[in-house]
């Protein structure tokens, strides 16, 4: 990722092509509340300014469409150029999302969205093909395990991959896993995720 923010994440998977100028999970304001602001709310963190000092926002606490949580990406997904992500929704695996575009509400695996608001373009693949990739997983193995597959011709790839994978020649990828905020990064470990 180049140029762009992520405010908050819950996670992004592997394989993953994100373009420069994108926004993921800024904060959401209250819209029925006497004000948009967060102090009336949140733990006050304007204490540095002398009219804040001692404000107490009583049992108010942080309203439903403020709280939404942070953003899931899945694997392989493509994010373009100068793209909104909010809070509060999940970008399904394989999902290519146009640049420019506004998404406001949960892409489906393999959905090609574009516009502001983004809209349904088409899916990449019929549900046949889909539904094989889902289960397939391709991006849970290393890419070395994978030489000499024919990428260029999905189903030919998919039946490839499967072989492999019921003779047992597929290597799990044993990528590291990062905690990131606030600018610091942490890792985390090497956790695998199971493969079936």
């Amino acid at each position: 990722m180049r140029g762009g923010t992520i405010h908050s994440l819950t996670k992004i998977g592997r394989f993953c092509s994100v373009a420069p100028g994108v926004e993921i999970g800024p904060g959401n304001h209250p819209t029925t509340f006497l004000s948009t602001h967060p102090f009336q709310y949140g733990a006050s963190g304007f204490d540095f300014w002398p009219a804040f000092k001692g404000f107490d926002h009583g049992s108010l606490s942080v309203p439903a469409e403020v709280a939404k949580a942070a953003p899931i990406i899945g694997n392989d997904v493509w994010i373009g150029a100068q793209v909104f992500i909010p809070r509060g929704v999940v970008i399904g695996d394989g999902a290519v999302i146009a640049a420019g575009s506004v998404v406001t509400k949960d892409v489906k695996p393999y959905e090609i969205v574009g516009g502001a608001p983004a809209k349904h373009i088409r899916f990449r693949f019929e549900a046949e093909i889909i539904d094989a990739l889902l289960e397939l997983k391709w991006w849970d193995y290393e890419p070395a395990t994978l030489a000499g597959v024919p990428f260029d011709d999905i189903r030919s790839a998919i039946e490839e991959i499967s072989r492999r994978k019921a003779a047992g020649l597929l290597k799990r990828l044993d990528s590291p896993r990062f905690y990131i905020q606030d600018g610091e990064v942490e890792l985390i470990g090497k956790q695998p995720i199971p493969v079936p």
